[in-house]
């Protein structure tokens, strides 16, 4: 079975720069085109330097000169030039095979002498797929590619059976104890010292709640919310009014009472005249007789009795 193996070729006209394991580390081999014709030379580890390849024999025609006589016509450049042809479409990346069991090494043979590169041929047709070899010593890592494409989410797995409940942690301590409150509490909430207790009934407060002293409050008169803006309701338990009243002549509305005389004096009534030839005053008119009881008027609004009591202590 023959194996092949791609061979890299450095092709400048001098030495190649750097670390020679950096630069040709996958090759080993330098095409120097500062000679005519074009040397190619191999690295000597031991030496470590490029020599020549080949020794004491008669030097052949170089590669351009070879391609010279076949026809190529130009400089050894542009014969270096149309070696290197464009680059190809990335072909597909195919499925990788298995892996197959690694081979034991063989012995390495001796390096043999390296000719001149020939002119490259046409590429022939692919030929059949040959059956996968023992699994060679493995190359210097290539660069990585380009990251493939992201594939689909998996379904979502079955929920997973429930847990087994944890301990129960240490029950706290006790809180503090709240305060009793009692129905005297109640009764000084809701009937603070200085409020109204309202009722239907006569009984004292003290006797319902057993607690305060109270005092029957607003005997006789009605209540009214304090307004700070009428002198009469400005001042809390302030007293006025009065149930009944009696006008006074400020108090009664303008008006006149009209007087009816008789225009004549039939039937024995008095007839009123004013003699417009008389000298001295002249009565422009009469009183009336007088009417009215002059007593007082109602003043009550519409109410309702109630007992009130105030909280005093």
């Amino acid at each position: 079975m023959t194996t092949y193996a791609r061979v890299h070729v450095i092709i400048s006209d001098t030495p190649p720069s750097g670390s020679i394991d950096e630069v040709v580390s996958s090759t080993k081999l330098w095409l120097d085109i500062g000679q005519v014709p074009p040397v190619l030379k191999y690295w000597d580890p031991v030496g470590e330097e490029f020599i020549s390849a080949g020794g004491g024999g008669a030097d052949g025609l170089s590669a351009y000169e070879v391609a010279v006589d076949e026809g190529f016509v130009g400089t050894i450049q542009a014969w270096l030039d149309s070696l290197i042809g464009a680059d190809g479409a990335n072909g597909s990346q195919g499925i990788q095979g298995i892996q197959g069991i690694q081979g034991i090494q063989g012995v390495q043979g001796d390096v043999g002498l390296t000719g001149d590169q020939g002119i490259q041929g046409i590429q022939g047709d692919t030929g059949l797929t040959g059956n996968t070899g023992s699994q060679g010593i493995q190359g210097i890592q290539g660069i990585q590619g380009e990251t493939g494409l992201t594939g689909n989410t998996g379904l979502t797995g079955d929920t997973g059976s429930q847990g087994i409940q944890g301990i129960q942690g240490v029950e706290g301590p006790e809180g503090p104890a709240g305060g009793t409150f009692t129905s005297d509490d109640m009764v000084n909430l809701v009937y603070p010292v200085g409020s109204i207790y309202v009722s239907t009934v006569s009984t004292n407060p003290n006797t319902l709640f057993g607690i305060g002293t109270w005092a029957a409050f607003g005997s006789g008169r009605v209540l009214v919310g304090l307004d700070s803006g009428q002198s009469e309701f400005d001042v809390v338990e302030e007293t006025g009014g009065a149930k009944t009243h009696t006008l006074v002549e400020l108090e009664i509305p303008a008006h006149v009472h009209g007087e009816l005389a008789p225009s004549s004096a039939s039937s024995g009534a008095l007839k009123f005249a004013i003699d417009t030839n008389a000298s001295g005053s002249q009565a422009s008119g009469l009183n009336t007789g007088s009417a009215g009881g002059d007593g007082a008027h109602n003043n009550l609004q519409p109410y309702i009795v109630v007992y009130m009591w105030k909280r005093t202590a």
